[in-house]
């Protein structure tokens, strides 16, 4: 549960993040897909949602893919965090969990 807590909390972090990239103006944005959000995803969520065999046809190795979403539909609403479906999976507003329990060890 402890353990639990910390992925939470830098999940939730990172997807606000993602949320309000395309809501700032364009010189205040300097956020880096691929240095500052992939390697979270790699770690908690490319086991399931990688190229090869994504789960939920979500695939999240790149800033597209993750706006294009899955079988779900867009899984980021930029603009509008408190809609996005990733979001609301990883603070537990919307079942399932995200990330599950086992993911990153």
């Amino acid at each position: 549960m402890f353990q639990l807590l910390p992925k939470t909390s830098s999940l939730f972090l990172l997807m606000l993040l993602i949320g309000f990239v395309d809501a700032l103006p364009a010189a205040e944005t300097q956020i880096d897909y691929q240095k500052q959000i992939a390697p979270l995803f790699r770690k908690y969520c490319e086991s399931c949602h990688s190229v090869d065999d994504p789960e939920g046809k979500f695939v999240i190795d790149s800033y597209d893919a993750l706006l294009k979403g899955g079988k779900q539909g867009p899984a980021v609403l930029p603009g509008d965090s408190k809609s996005s479906r990733l979001i609301r999976m990883v603070t537990g507003e919307t079942k399932p969990i995200m990330p599950p329990e086992d993911s990153g060890d």
